[in-house]
């Protein structure tokens, strides 16, 4: 069970680095594309939404928070700030998916994302990592072993399409994996590697090799990596051996 709660906790770190990233990146392609309307643009989707399945949950809340900011008297930039930061990830996507007017505006969808995707998937992989924070967030763990290949596809997507910090790791490809591999991939397409304080190194060592296969219990330990992270920053740019 300590090894599920060590992967539990690595997931949930790169999936609230997915959920910062795109509430960043749907504030600030709603600003660049509507300008002077980013936020009554919003207006019909977030009314449509609250009309929906979360009508109840929005009800026995001491305020609705979405309508007050709806009727408040202030700039557009500001109520648009202010309901990314109240919105959950659920609520993004629901507006990226169902509010046609968002996601039919190519303008608006590139600078989101910042290239053409398939619709199918943003919907698919859309609702998938809505299912795994919400796995997280309710510790979850049987359904989180239960449902893991759909989990982490749906990860590994939004890291990819968001440029998230380790969107880097989906370029590593290890053919055999040892230490020394997995260090020289990192080496390769890892920023900073050889000023990086080694517990992040040893960080994304362990996501690299549970990527390719490797269980937790099988990791190695973290002091045999910082000792060979050690040697290597000692080589500096010399080639592996």
């Amino acid at each position: 069970m300590n090894n599920d709660y060590i992967e539990f906790s690595k997931i949930y770190k790169r999936v609230m680095d997915v959920e910062i990233k795109l509430k960043n990146s749907f504030f600030n392609a709603l600003k660049t594309t509507y300008p002077t309307t980013m936020f009554t643009k919003l207006i019909p989707g977030i009314k449509k939404y609250l009309a929906g399945k979360h009508k109840e949950w929005r009800k026995n809340q001491q305020r609705d928070l979405l309508f007050d900011l709806i009727n408040k008297k202030d700039t557009e930039e500001n109520k648009h700030r202010a309901f990314v930061k109240i919105a959950y990830l659920s609520d993004i996507i629901k507006l990226l998916i169902e509010y046609q007017n968002l996601h039919r505006d190519t303008k608006f969808t590139m600078n989101i994302y910042g290239e053409k995707l398939i619709f199918n998937d943003v919907k698919k992989y859309g609702s998938g990592i809505v299912k795994l924070r919400n796995t997280i967030m309710h510790f979850n763990i049987n359904d989180y072993k239960t449902g893991k290949n759909n989990h982490l596809a749906a990860l590994y997507y939004w890291e990819k399409v968001l440029k998230t910090n380790n969107c880097f790791l989906h370029k590593i490809n290890i053919k055999k994996i040892t230490i020394i591999n997995i260090l020289k991939e990192m080496q390769d397409k890892c920023p900073n590697f050889n000023t990086a304080n080694d517990r992040y190194l040893c960080n994304v060592f362990d996501d690299i090799a549970c990527m390719n296969g490797v269980k937790i219990e099988n990791l190695p330990k973290l002091w045999t990596i910082g000792r060979t992270i050690y040697n290597l920053k000692k080589q500096l740019n010399k080639p592996f051996k």
